[in-house]
C-alpha cells in the first residue's frame, strides 16, 4: 500500500526537521534537571520530613514530571505536523512524492501513519525516562505507566488528526470556508 511508503518518507522526513531536534533537546533537557532537582529535594527530605510528606511531595513531583512530559508532545505534535501538506504544496515537494497516481487519502494516512510513528517515540523517551529517573532517584513507581503513556499518546493522536480537515483543503486546493481558489 502507497500509504506505508509515504509513512516512512513523512518519518525519515521529520527527523531532519530542525523542530524535533529541538524539542528532543528540550525534553532531555528537562528529564536532566528534573533529575538534579529531585535528587537535590530527596537530600534535603532525608533530613527533615516524615515519610508520609516525602511520599506525597514525591508523588506530587512525578505528577509534574509527567504533566510535562504531556505537554511536550502535544506541543510538539501541532508544530511539526501543522504545515506539512500545504507546506508541501507550496513548495512543490508534493510532486516528489506523490510521483505515482495516488488517491489523497493515502497521502493523508502516510503523513498520519508517519507522525503517529514518530510521536510513539518521542513520548516512549520522554514517558519512560520520567518514570525511570523517579524510580531510581526517589525509589517511587506510578502504578500504571504504560496506561498513562498510551493517554498522553491518544490526546497527541487526536492532536494530530483535529489538523486534517486544514490539510484537506488545502490539498484539494480550496480555502477553508470552502471558497475555490
Amino acid at each position: 500500500m502507497n500509504a506505508w511508503i509515504v509513512a516512512g518518507v513523512t518519518f525519515r522526513e521529520a527527523a531532519r526537521k530542525k523542530l524535533l531536534w529541538t524539542a528532543l533537546i528540550a525534553g532531555i533537557g528537562f528529564l536532566a534537571l528534573f533529575a538534579i532537582g529531585l535528587h537535590f529535594q530527596i537530600a534535603d527530605f532525608n533530613r527533615t520530613a516524615p515519610a508520609f510528606v516525602r511520599y506525597q511531595i514525591l508523588s506530587g513531583m512525578l505528577m509534574i514530571g509527567l504533566y510535562t512530559v504531556d505537554l511536550l508532545a502535544v506541543v510538539m505534535t501541532i508544530l511539526t505536523s501543522v504545515d506539512t501538506i500545504a507546506g508541501e504544496i507550496t513548495s512543490g515537494t508534493i510532486h516528489a512524492i506523490a510521483t505515482k497516481p495516488m488517491p489523497r487519502w493515502q497521502i493523508l494516512l502516510g503523513k498520519w501513519i508517519g507522525f503517529a510513528a514518530m510521536l510513539a517515540v518521542y513520548i516512549a523517551i520522554m514517558f519512560g525516562g520520567v518514570v525511570l529517573i523517579v524510580r531510581n532517584i526517589a525509589g517511587l513507581s506510578p502504578q500504571n505507566p504504560f496506561s498513562g503513556a498510551l493517554l498522553v499518546y491518544w490526546e497527541c493522536l487526536i492532536a494530530l488528526s483535529v489538523g486534517i480537515p486544514a490539510k484537506l483543503n488545502a490539498f484539494s486546493g480550496r480555502k477553508p470556508n470552502g471558497i475555490p481558489g
